[in-house]
């Protein structure tokens, strides 16, 4: 994706304006692009090169854009404000076991901040309470009773095998609204 907000002009057979999107987005948003159109390519290869990373924010952040970096090939994002320690402990870091050091630090500060402001909301339970044996017995009766339907290749018989699946789904479908429905007035 390119465009001369966050990339140089490149003349190859794609377009500088296939950003264009991407940019409509931002402008609906109010986001601001925080990459240099003059810096390095965020990927490169022997064969080319590419501005593919493009930061957005929005303008309550645009006080620590100044000091936004991106190095390529290693990641580091140092936005102020961030703990000064861990990144660091980030650029220290020399062996495996520094680089666990720091992402144990890293997991800790984001759980930390995640208990402190985020909410916290109760688990639903992933089935429905009115659900239940009988319900689940005729859904599977009529599954077996289409597949039998749809699968008869013969005019012989498939007339009857039609009837048999329609019945059971209009029982399986009055059994549920019934439970259902019952289930809403006990609530």
């Amino acid at each position: 994706m390119r465009h001369p907000l966050w990339g140089p002009t490149i003349r190859d057979h794609r377009s500088n304006e296939e950003g264009v999107p991407f940019v409509d987005f931002m402008i609906k948003h109010r986001l601001n692009v925080w990459n240099d159109p003059n810096s390095d390519p965020t990927f490169e290869t022997t064969r080319a090169k590419s501005w593919i990373d493009v930061t957005v924010a929005s303008e309550a952040l645009d006080f620590a854009a100044h000091s936004w970096q991106f190095r390529h090939r290693k990641v580091a994002q140092k936005i102020t404000g961030i703990n000064p320690t861990l990144l660091d402990q980030l650029e220290r870091s020399v062996s495996p076991e520094d680089l666990d050091r720091f992402v144990l630090a890293l997991t800790a500060t984001i759980q930390k901040v995640c208990t402190t402001y985020l909410k916290l909301t109760k688990l639903r339970p992933k089935t429905v309470p009115w659900w239940d044996a009988e319900l689940e017995m005729l859904r599977n009766k009529s599954s077996a009773l289409k597949r039998r339907f749809t699968r008869t290749l013969y005019h012989v018989g498939k007339a009857d095998k039609k009837a048999a699946y329609k019945i059971c789904r209009a029982k399986f479908r009055r059994t549920l609204s019934i439970k259902r429905d019952k289930s809403w007035a006990e609530f």
